[in-house]
């Protein structure tokens, strides 16, 4: 076995099954409503180190509902205290699972993640109840959004 994949379990049913953990969305400072620029996925250091191979410079993340892996490039401050997947496509996915943009303080969407490889994950939506009172929120503000989202197992919960 490769020292960089950790090896599926199975469920109670003999189903094979992959490690999940809960992540957060997150934004820098200076991110807004209308850039796309600043919005990420925050897995916090334990996870990162647990789940991330270390000489790794991109990974691929397979986002639920988009049609083809995203790949993120990780930043410089990735290794130190910065452990979040920056892209600009994640802004567009999070309101196409129709959760609102920005987010209450201090109360970021949360996601499941899974690790296939030390470079490869898939993240999804955790629970509907967030997204049917984001999708209300929408609606009040007359947004569209298309079809493609346009316009803690260790640090999760951030």
């Amino acid at each position: 076995m490769n020292s960089a994949e950790i090896p599926c379990l199975c469920d109670a049913r003999g189903s094979l099954t992959r490690p999940t953990a809960r992540i957060s969305a997150f934004r820098t400072t200076k991110s807004t409503v209308t850039t796309q620029n600043g919005f990420g996925l925050k897995l916090g250091c334990p996870l990162r180190d647990r789940w991330v191979t270390r000489s790794a410079k991109v990974v691929q993340l397979e986002l639920e509902g988009l049609p083809d892996q995203l790949e993120v490039k990780l930043r410089g401050g990735f290794w130190n205290k910065c452990a979040e997947f920056m892209h600009e496509a994640i802004h567009g996915w999070i309101l196409g699972r129709g959760l609102p943009i920005p987010w209450q303080p201090g109360k970021p969407h949360h996601f499941e993640m899974e690790r296939i490889s030390g470079t490869e994950f898939r993240v999804r939506q955790v629970g509907g109840h967030q997204r049917t009172q984001a999708i209300q929120t929408i609606n009040k503000k007359k947004t569209v959004i298309d079809s493609n989202g346009c316009m803690n197992m260790g640090g999760g919960w951030a």
